[in-house]
């Protein structure tokens, strides 16, 4: 077995073990996750260029009738794959919530959606790839567990796990350095005082303390939760400058981080958004409401 062979097996090894970890984000964290699916692009791409001379001849040869069938089928499910890497990668961006974070209100759920259900069959893809690939894997396994003891080898060996090794190390270090960053912003944030609230005439707001609510000439009220843990209402002038947005087309902007489903705030399937809710919504009430509580 020649030392190009041994790297694709390793290869091979590695990306399976990283995509089946990144396949459960909730329990991984989202921070693992965006890093390992860096690493899973990377590596990715190496093996595609230890591949490039096979790629070039198929893809010069793929209607040659000459050309088995079975080749032809190796190439579809490279190409397949191919693509299917690429869409995570590209919507995982898109979605990304540590390391390429958007400036945007909130998440699109279809991009989650797709990013989801293509990693799924990108997953069935590697299976169909292994099982087209098992006698061959089986014959590598062997030769190389025979061929160990051969020096060449063995020094080859102990090279590629050296590096899989500082890869791994490598990609925990960043991992850190990125959880610490983000811990940081977090207490940075939560150490910021919250801005004042709007303030307009109050021949305009009607307020009713019996009730908790506030209400402005357009009839439109919201609810909201008050430092004492009850339920308050708010409505705003959606007429007046600068006070536009409706609490329902700013929540439905922002999608919820508790899990992987990132559920509108809209349309909870869970609790675990409840907190994200009430500090959007307390998050409007600053930025947006027409009147303050008295």
């Amino acid at each position: 077995m020649n030392d190009k062979t041994l790297t694709k097996i390793i290869l091979d090894i590695v990306m399976m073990i990283l995509f089946l970890i990144m396949i459960d984000p909730k329990n991984t964290g989202m921070t693992l996750h965006e890093v390992l699916g860096l690493s899973v692009a990377a590596l990715f791409t190496f093996h595609i260029i230890l591949n490039w001379s096979w790629v070039k001849s198929i893809s010069k040869n793929l209607f040659n009738p000459i050309l088995k069938t079975k080749p032809k089928l190796f190439y579809v499910t490279n190409v397949v794959s191919f693509i299917s890497v690429m869409t995570i990668i590209a919507t995982g961006i898109e979605i990304s919530q540590v390391l390429f974070v958007s400036e945007s209100a909130g998440i699109s759920h279809s991009f989650v959606t797709v990013h989801k259900w293509v990693s799924y069959f990108c997953l069935g893809l590697f299976g169909v790839h292994i099982i087209m690939h098992w006698r061959f894997i089986i014959n590598a396994m062997l030769k190389l567990f025979a061929a160990l003891k051969a020096p060449a080898l063995g020094k080859t060996a102990i090279v590629l796990g050296t590096v899989v090794l500082g890869v791994g190390l490598g990609v925990g270090l960043f991992y850190s350095q990125i959880a610490s960053s983000t811990t940081a912003d977090a207490d940075r944030v939560r150490r910021e005082p919250p801005s004042e609230p709007r303030k307009v005439q109050p021949s305009k707001t009607r307020e009713n303390h019996q009730n908790n609510t506030v209400s402005t000439n357009n009839g439109k009220v919201y609810e909201y939760p008050t430092s004492t843990g009850q339920t308050t209402s708010i409505a705003t002038d959606t007429n007046n400058a600068g006070t536009n947005v409706t609490l329902t087309d700013y929540l439905g902007k922002i999608f919820c981080n508790g899990c992987d489903k990132h559920c509108s705030l809209l349309a909870l399937q869970c609790d675990k958004g409840t907190q994200q809710l009430q500090s959007a919504k307390t998050q409007y009430q600053q930025q947006y409401a027409s009147t303050s509580l008295k």
